[in-house]
């Protein structure tokens, strides 16, 4: 196997969960049932199916998260974490062009987040479109530089493999040493770090990346 498949295999690129506090929707009034007149349990207000489709998301069970996202974004159609959300979801089910979408639409409902640019990065990857995938990691790192903030190690770190991937693995070493100095304790980067160090045969700074992580 060779490095470039073995990053992938190991170190995935990152996705970011986005938990928000969503507003209790007013209750409508309902008519009174009939006599014998088959009732069903009333539907969970909008908080709980958000709670209810991030946990089954975090859980990693999507096909049950898929159903509930879709009745969060039914019933607030204007919840861009609720997008972005869906997004990770379709695409951990293999529907890459459906959470490119997902992540476009949160974007277009809250241009100033992040998150959406990293999961729509990774949807990229999946498709092999690095070019559209790391001008979604620069825009987060271009991001943090215009307000003084430490760059987003998430960020890159999926930069990294968007340039591992390409084959340049000089840049790849740099983003993800990169990634492991902005978020101490990232062993994930320095991982990937020793091991893009090791594809440039640079095989005694790889070991002494390996016995740190």
């Amino acid at each position: 196997m060779s490095l470039r498949v073995l990053l992938a295999a190991l170190f995935g690129p990152l996705l970011a969960l986005v938990l928000v506090v969503v507003p209790t929707p007013v209750a409508l009034a309902s008519p009174a049932a009939s006599p014998g007149a088959v009732t069903t349990a009333p539907e969970p207000p909008l908080p709980e199916l958000f709670a209810r489709a991030l946990s089954a998301s975090r859980a990693g069970d999507f096909s049950a998260a898929l159903p509930l996202w879709n009745r969060v974004l039914e019933l607030a159609p204007e919840d861009a974490a609720a997008w972005s959300n869906r997004g990770n979801v379709q695409l951990a089910l293999g529907s890459a062009e459906a959470a490119i979408a997902d992540q476009t639409r949160a974007m277009q409902l809250d241009p100033l987040s992040p998150d959406p640019h990293l999961n729509r990065g990774t949807a990229e990857e999946a498709l092999g479109r690095w070019d559209a995938a790391e001008a979604d990691y620069r825009w987060i790192l271009a991001r943090d530089a215009d307000a003084g903030r430490p760059a987003d190690a998430s960020a890159l770190y999926n930069l990294g493999n968007v340039q591992g991937s390409r084959g340049d693995w000089s840049a790849a070493r740099d983003s993800f040493q990169a990634a492991a100095d902005a978020r101490p304790g990232f062993a994930m980067a320095r991982s990937s770090a020793a091991l893009a160090a090791f594809q440039l045969g640079q095989l005694e700074p790889a070991c002494r990346r390996r016995c740190r992580s």
